[in-house]
């Protein structure tokens, strides 16, 4: 791997570390937004949100404001929410929890 890419997804790494010290895992707080916006739009979801699905959005923003502008920090933040939609997923799997409460594995 480039030097370039390596020092781009280190500097990734140290964002999410510091992400998650300050807003804590990302299953917990992505459980809280997205159930405020189940139960914001409740009467036009056909099924509600899960977590994982905030990651999703988020890259989706992302992509758009770097289709607006590029920029690095949309790149690192893609990169950060895919990590975190990663881990939300693995929590979820290993103690089959329901994903709109999940608190991880223990």
């Amino acid at each position: 791997m480039s030097d370039c890419r390596s020092m781009f997804l280190n500097e990734c790494i140290t964002i999410v570390r510091d992400r998650g010290e300050n807003y804590g895992p990302p299953a917990e707080h992505f459980g809280l937004t997205i159930n405020m916006i189940n139960s914001l739009f409740a009467d036009r979801l056909k099924v509600p949100l899960e977590p994982g699905d905030w990651a999703t959005m988020m890259m989706l923003d992302k992509i758009a404001r770097n289709q607006h502008e590029h920029k690095r920090d949309n790149c690192l933040d893609i990169a950060g929410y895919a990590a975190c939609l990663q881990q939300v997923a693995d929590e979820c799997d290993t103690c089959n929890c329901d994903p709109n409460n999940c608190e991880g594995a223990d």
